[in-house]
């Protein structure tokens, strides 16, 4: 009975097919060790799978090489090109060949005759060999986690998909998974919202058919695990890494902000104060916001003034420190010809561009880095492209695995060029802004009442530099306005009294001694 041989070629990613190490090069160094030994080759496997320590055991092609053997006494030798074409790991490595032995299989490397010698030199020569290969491996080990660190500081997820994503067609990049992205999302939000609780939105989300994309239900446990991810708010944190490596930047599609996450740990952690004190009564608008122009001291506060006898309520501002009183009325309509009495200075406004410009510099930076780093994506997926399309002419025995690739390449490349043009229109953005601040200031009267609170805080300062004062005269008035604003209206001579005569303005005063 004539003996036979079958191959293993190995290469460990789709791009060494066809660069360097490639499979045709070793299929062509096996044939030629068969006819040395004349035993034809009766069953190859040529794959691109990881030999890393750990990986060897559940590989298919060395399984199914195995079983081959068994089921066929009459194959005597397997056919590697090189050591670490068979195995990078020494444990692994003396494993297999002696479980191949026991088949009375010879594990034979042809690129190296010397090594399939049954003499000292050559075990100790094959000792060296795996030795190196695993040596390799684990100084790629050390390369790789540099890698992972810096592929998460571009912005990218080197690391096992999260539910509700989909693998894009670059390492890292993840995309939504049209079947769960948006599910999830929801029950995301409904916590969020607490409109429902934690147990209440996952029973929605299971009774509504979400499943893992294994298939099976989730359980409640990964639920939570899942609203406690900081990768759903588009951050990139692995917790042994330190802080400094962290990206809060992910290139992938974010289901909620930043801000949201934070605020949906204290809801799932039970942490969320159930009932919180109003701080400002949107019935009093100007509630420790303007300051009392009688004692100077203490800030306006509205409250509700209630005649015991017939159940009447008036709406009224006090003073915290004098007590002195100004009607809700009188205060609005002092404060509305405050406002109505000012208007922008047409000579600064170019300063007050300037400054908008640095302030919306400062705040798109992220966009501007993002911009930069979504650039060199696109030209690094252009060159893959071209090396796949090249690939196909020299190799085509694997041109379809190839064009499909070439395809998917060109759909990220249409997505990524769309995404760039949505993020590089900084400048409109910009223009859009100052044309909505400079109306904004121009309306500031007609604007300030549909202000938050927070917000009303803000805008004082844009009207001035000091702080608004109300007195129970009839004035509201500021030391020093903005200068990006200006008076319009005449400036009335009120006598204060015979010792100071002050230039006041209904809206606006004291300016300066007459």
């Amino acid at each position: 009975m004539s003996i036979k041989s079958i191959a293993l070629c190995r290469v460990s990613t789709l791009e060494q097919k066809i660069e360097g190490n490639s499979l045709e090069r070793q299929e062509s160094s096996v044939k030629k060790a068969s006819e040395l030994l004349d035993a034809p080759i009766v069953k190859q496997w040529s794959v691109d799978q990881s030999s890393r320590a750990g990986k060897n055991l559940a590989r298919k092609d060395l399984k199914q090489a195995f079983e081959f053997c068994k089921a066929n006494r009459q194959v005597k030798y397997l056919l590697v090109d090189e050591v670490d074409r068979f195995m990078r790991c020494i444990k692994e490595f003396y494993w297999y060949e002696v479980e191949f032995e026991k088949l009375g299989v010879i594990v034979y490397y042809a690129s190296s005759p010397e090594l399939n010698e049954n003499t000292t030199a050559a075990k100790v020569g094959k000792l060296l060999k795996i030795l190196q290969a695993e040596m390799s491996n684990d100084e790629r080990a050390g390369k790789s986690l540099r890698g992972l660190k810096a592929r998460v500081s571009l912005g990218y997820w080197p690391f096992p998909l999260h539910q509700g994503y989909a693998k894009g067609t670059e390492d890292g990049f993840h995309i939504p998974d049209p079947a769960r992205f948006g599910s999830l999302q929801k029950a995301f939000r409904e916590v969020l919202t607490q409109r429902y609780t934690v147990n209440e939105a996952f029973a929605r989300l299971t009774n509504q058919g979400y499943t893992a994309p294994s298939g099976k239900l989730i359980r409640i446990d990964i639920f939570r695990r899942l609203l406690k991810d900081p990768y759903y708010a588009g951050a990139l944190r692995v917790k042994t890494w330190d802080k400094e490596l962290w990206n809060d930047k992910g290139l992938h599609k974010a289901m909620i902000t930043l801000e949201e996450w934070e605020e949906l740990q204290l809801i799932v952690d039970n942490k969320m104060r159930k009932f919180q004190r109003k701080q400002h009564n949107p019935k009093y608008p100007l509630s420790n916001l303007f300051y009392c122009g009688d004692c100077l001291d203490k800030k306006i506060v509205g409250y509700d003034h209630r005649n015991g006898k017939n159940n009447w309520i008036g709406e009224e501002y006090r003073c915290r420190g004098c007590h002195k009183v100004i009607k809700k009325q009188n205060a609005h309509e002092w404060t509305d010809e405050l406002l109505g009495n000012i208007e922008m200075v047409e000579s600064n406004t170019e300063g007050f561009k300037n400054a908008l410009r640095r302030v919306w510099t400062e705040q798109q930076k992220d966009s501007f880095s993002l911009l930069k780093q979504l650039n060199i994506r696109l030209a690094k997926l252009k060159d893959e492209k071209t090396k796949l399309a090249e690939g196909v002419i020299s190799h085509p025995d694997i041109a379809e695995e190839l064009k499909e690739s070439i395809e998917k390449k060109k759909a990220e490349i249409v997505e990524l060029e769309k995404e760039i043009t949505e993020t590089g229109n900084i400048e409109n953005d910009f223009i859009e802004f100052v044309e909505f601040s400079v109306g904004y200031i121009k309306e500031l009267k007609t604007n300030w009442w549909g202000l938050e609170h927070a917000d009303k805080i803000e805008c004082k300062l844009l009207i001035s530099k000091q702080d608004i004062f109300i007195n129970s005269v009839k004035k509201v008035y500021t030391p020093e306005i903005s200068p990006i604003l200006k008076l319009i209206r005449d400036i009335e001579m009120v006598k204060n009294d015979q010792k100071n005569d002050m230039v006041e303005l209904r809206g606006v005063a004291p300016l300066s001694k007459r």
